[in-house]
């Protein structure tokens, strides 16, 4: 009776133990996902920066082109055969 104690005392052992293996496995892991996902947010955020300011470039473009293009038209009108009248 008293050997038959220590057997599953010793297999219950052997079996903690490699519980306790699985969990740093799986502790590793976790660790190491959480390391990937902040390198995709960082990846992520440092690309929507840029998105952003293309976008305010555009505005800045835009409006900029706008004023040419009205002031190509006006000048145009006062020329239009690309010479001053005469």
């Amino acid at each position: 009776m008293a050997d038959d104690l220590k057997t599953w005392k010793d297999g219950f052992a052997l079996v903690l133990r490699e519980i306790n293996k699985l969990e740093d496995q799986i502790n590793e892991v976790k660790g190491k996902q959480v390391e990937s996902e902040s390198r995709v947010i960082n990846l992520v955020d440092k690309v929507l920066g840029e998105v952003v300011a293309m976008r305010q470039e555009q505005v800045v473009h835009h409006g900029q082109y706008y004023d040419l293009t009205e002031r190509m038209e006006k000048l145009e009108a006062l020329h239009p055969q690309g010479q001053h009248p005469g």
